[in-house]
């Protein structure tokens, strides 16, 4: 194994007092809005703590999905609906626009990535970004 101090290997994921109470605050950045005509607003799922997290499971019940908008078409928030549905009971599951997403790389101090926000600013493509996102909002909350 690596003797790196960031190597995540062994370790539990960072502790938070309501992981789904953090969540919320960050994908809730905004009102919901109002979607143009022909667009869906797709809520998150939320279950308790007790559910998403616990004792004993290192990996909580989470499912993240990233989208440009909560506005999305209906064949693709009938896509999420079915995962609600499949996962609904278990699973807490968080839509993050982009508004989420910036909010989650640039307001938080990353101390295991000190350049994470440089480097971001370098990725101009939006699928590159949200590979990376995706990475650290599992390193930060799992999933």
């Amino acid at each position: 194994l690596s003797s790196s101090p960031f190597d995540p290997r062994g370790k539990l994921l960072p502790s938070h007092p309501s992981p789904n109470v953090e969540l919320q605050d960050l994908v809730s950045s905004h009102e919901k809005y109002s979607c143009a005509e022909g667009l869906v607003y797709v809520e998150d799922h939320i279950l308790p703590d007790n559910v998403t997290h616990p004792p004993g499971r290192k990996t909580p019940n989470l499912f993240h999905v990233t989208s440009k908008s909560r506005c999305m078409t209906p064949s693709f928030a009938s896509n999420i609906d079915k995962w609600k549905n499949a996962l609904g009971s278990k699973y807490s599951i968080y839509i993050h626009d982009d508004d989420a997403v910036n909010k989650f790389i640039y307001k938080k101090e990353w101390t295991e990535f000190p350049e994470l926000k440089e480097i971001m600013a370098c990725v101009t493509a939006g699928a590159a970004k949200a590979d990376l996102w995706r990475y650290i909002m599992i390193w930060e909350y799992g999933g």
